[in-house]
């Protein structure tokens, strides 16, 4: 319930079955403050389902690091924020019916 600060560590968690149900692509982008694009090392501003070598878990799950700087297992996953106040943006492309209906939800995003 509060905005995200980049002065935190977050993770977003997609369970191995509950991968988001599309037939395209799905994705999500980090924004400052301004609401454009956060310049960064990688050059990466958003990661998605289709992000080459996305690690995934033993279950299937894919987990987002969202944080400014680069976690310590490395920058696969790592979405890099600005150090102060940005937004998160999924973008679900061709939504299956679960999307449309609203019986499947984004995971919550939680401090690390």
């Amino acid at each position: 319930g509060q905005p995200l600060d980049g002065s935190k560590r977050y993770r977003l968690r997609f369970a191995g079955d509950d991968l988001p149900p599309v037939d395209a692509f799905w994705s999500t982008t980090a924004y400052g403050a301004d609401l454009f694009l956060v310049p960064n090392d990688l050059g990466r501003y958003s990661l998605s389902g289709d992000t080459p070598g996305l690690a995934r878990g033993a279950d299937g799950s894919i987990e987002l690091l969202v944080q400014h700087d680069p976690p310590p297992s490395g920058d696969t996953n790592w979405l890099p924020v600005p150090s102060g106040p940005f937004t998160l943006i999924m973008r679900l492309y061709l939504p299956r019916s679960p999307i449309v209906d609203g019986t499947w939800s984004i995971p919550p995003v939680t401090v690390a």
